[in-house]
């Protein structure tokens, strides 16, 4: 009886000791994942090359962006196997765009792009740093963010190796910074207010979480304002008085410049440029389809831009000064290209153009059974709300948008390129369709005079899939 309690309490401390053990083990198991949770949010400089390194960065096929921690697939509603697609919109955003100006030869050099997102930055060095112990914690972010940038632009070696025609866009997300990286070859065009302005149109998605869209509307600034070329005198004088508040320069007969050369030439060159433009925005318009996000902006018909908003962000006025044509199928046109449609005996009056759709109960009837022509919407008239279209609704729009810029600019955009665009298994790029492109007035012009290596900027083929050898020449960041 006596060894019986003996062994009953003996066992009771070896069980209470094996949970004591369990527990112990447990914390530590707890701490560790915790410690390695922390080092895998947070990351150095300079940041793994996604043409290298394409697993740990998550990139797609074309090699630009670096995601290692799968932002885009947490924030965009962009699906894992969808990031190809997205970063082939955006190579196609700017590796079209040709610099002219270089020292390595009169053959043009592409501009090119890397992109980076990182959860967090780590700032150890510059905290220890005695450089920076004056400095408060939101000024170390912003020299940490110029610092990931540059370093990674180097490292990748974003941009024609001798021009330095490269862009590097760093995203930080926890420390709500951004920096913009740029080659020596941009300077010109690339100014420091441009680069503002271009981050100042990206805070408002970047506020929302929505950093897809930020990094595409970014892209497509940059690409505006490298077509557009150096700053003209009243855009500097505008940046000068808003960035200094005095004005010390005016240059004079600068638009003098621009009547130099055959008036036919320009012409052309002006038409491709814009028929570009609008296929640009098809391009753009399609990717927010794509995020659900697509909301018509201007009118399919005559393809220009509506020209005003009301307070909930609907348009309200068309490109000719009067108030939407809104039908019940969603799809909203300029009054006075929806009546020259209906009179001109183009289409079925009594039909959408766009999808078909019966318009005998159109928004904008004020009584049941009423089918004037004449009859003009009142801004209180626009019931119906605009539509979001997903990409697959879009599709239609977006045929219709390809055929009446083929019947407006046939010499660029031929019926062929349309059936082949319209085509739902094609997700190319527009403007780098080798069709298209043929048909640039000054691409034509300086053919002969080109290499046949096909991919302009960058190593030859031979030094396998990377960037080109740029160097960064500075840039400029900011916050959000």
């Amino acid at each position: 009886m006596k060894l019986s309690h003996f062994h009953l309490p003996l066992t009771l401390y070896l069980a209470a000791a094996l949970v004591f053990i369990l527990k112990t083990a447990n914390a530590q198991t707890t701490a560790s994942k915790t410690a390695s949770d922390l080092t895998r949010i947070i990351i150095s400089a300079p940041i793994p090359n996604p043409k290298l390194e394409r697993d740990i960065c998550h990139a797609g096929e074309q090699g630009i962006i670096c995601d290692p921690h799968n932002i885009l697939v947490d924030t965009a509603n962009i699906k894992a196997d969808e990031i190809d697609s997205f970063e082939s919109i955006l190579y196609g955003a700017l590796s079209d765009v040709e610099l002219k100006s270089c020292e390595s030869g009169e053959n043009p050099v592409n501009v090119e792009v890397g992109i980076a997102l990182v959860r967090r930055m780590d700032m150890t060095r510059y905290l220890r740093d005695p450089k920076y112990e004056d400095e408060d914690e939101e000024s170390i972010k912003d020299i940490a963010a110029r610092q990931f940038a540059i370093e990674t632009h180097d490292s990748w070696g974003i941009g024609h190796a001798e021009c330095h025609t490269g862009i590097m866009l760093f995203i930080s997300v926890d420390d709500r910074a951004i920096y913009i990286s740029t080659g020596a070859g941009l300077k010109k065009v690339l100014t420091h207010s441009r680069l503002g302005k271009v981050m100042e149109g990206m805070k408002r998605y970047l506020r929302q979480g929505n950093y897809a869209m930020a990094i595409r509307n970014g892209l497509v600034q940059m690409r505006t304002y490298i077509e557009e070329g150096e700053p003209t005198a009243t855009e500097k004088v505008t940046v000068f008085l808003e960035e200094y508040g005095l004005l010390l320069i005016i240059v004079l007969g600068f638009g003098s410049f621009y009547l130099v050369g055959l008036r036919q030439e320009r012409r052309q060159r002006e038409e491709y440029a814009m028929v570009r433009s609008h296929l640009t925005q098809i391009e753009r318009d399609r990717a927010a389809a794509l995020q659900g996000e697509y909301q018509c902006s201007s009118c399919a018909i005559c393809l220009e831009d509506f020209t005003q908003q009301n307070e909930d962000g609907m348009w309200t006025l068309g490109s000719d000064g009067l108030p939407l044509k809104l039908l019940q199928c969603g799809h909203v046109f300029d009054e006075t290209c929806w009546q020259n449609w209906a009179r001109s005996g183009q289409g079925d009056p009594t039909k959408c153009p766009i999808c078909r759709a019966d318009v005998g109960g159109i928004a904008a009837t004020a009584e049941a059974g009423t089918a004037d022509l004449r009859h003009r919407n009142a801004p209180g008239d626009l019931h119906v709300p605009h539509r979001r279209f997903d990409e697959n609704m879009y599709r239609r729009e977006m045929g219709f948008r390809l055929l009446r810029l083929s019947q407006r600019y046939p010499r660029y955009v031929r019926p062929n390129m349309v059936q082949r665009w319209s085509q739902e298994s094609y997700n190319g790029s527009l403007v780098q369709d080798r069709t298209f492109q043929n048909g640039d007035p000054s691409r034509v012009k300086t053919s002969n005079s080109r290499s046949g290596n096909g991919h302009s900027f960058g190593r030859s083929a031979s030094s396998g899939p990377s960037f080109g050898g740029g160097r960064s020449s500075g840039g400029r960041g900011g916050r959000w």
